[in-house]
């Protein structure tokens, strides 16, 4: 069963947001040696049993971040979104953002 476009749901699915992202993501230490930032956007569909399922780049940085950006994808948490008040499959796009320590700035969840 295809999924339902996030702007498209009547009750999105609720992953936590950019808080519950950056408790899940891990900076790799190759990354932190070489100084690499960057925001890598990730794709990807929630079931009907809250799972993540086919999470993939839809805007990459690097190669490390993008790795780790899907890692911490994976790793969500999230409420299934609703259709006429039964859970459906979602396709939702997050950012995962990737920055130094000290430089993190906040930023907010899109669509």
């Amino acid at each position: 069963m295809p999924a339902i476009p996030s702007s498209s749901v009547e009750r999105r699915p609720d992953c936590g947001g950019p808080a519950s992202i950056r408790k899940k993501t891990y900076y790799p230490p190759t990354a932190l040696r070489k100084g690499l930032e960057g925001r890598v956007s990730v794709q990807f569909v929630i079931d009907k049993e809250r799972e993540v399922q086919c999470p993939r780049i839809a805007d990459g940085s690097n190669e490390v971040l993008n790795r780790a950006a899907l890692r911490a994808i994976r790793r969500l948490e999230c409420t299934p979104g609703e259709q006429r008040s039964r859970p459906v499959r979602v396709k939702m796009t997050m950012p995962v953002v990737f920055a130094l320590p000290g430089r993190l700035e906040p930023h907010r969840m899109e669509p």
